[in-house]
């Protein structure tokens, strides 16, 4: 029952979301011990000038990864 919302930028296309989309759900449910089935994966694309203020906004105590590093 996890659900996750990637943000990027556009340009992609579906069948790249949507192989991105199952590999996260492999990854999440993988690191979970629970189906596959169970994990939902939005995606969103955002410019690059919301990028910045998005990542502003963004609850310090619920991130974990950082453009991949890890900040817990």
């Amino acid at each position: 029952m996890p659900f996750v919302t990637i943000r990027m930028y556009p340009g992609r296309d579906d069948e790249l979301k949507t192989k991105m989309a199952e590999a996260a759900a492999e990854g999440i449910s993988s690191a979970l011990g629970i189906a596959k089935e169970t994990v939902t994966v939005s995606v969103e694309e955002i410019s690059p000038e919301e990028y910045a203020p998005i990542m502003d906004s963004l609850d310090r105590d619920s991130l974990y990864l950082k453009e991949g590093k890890r900040v817990r």
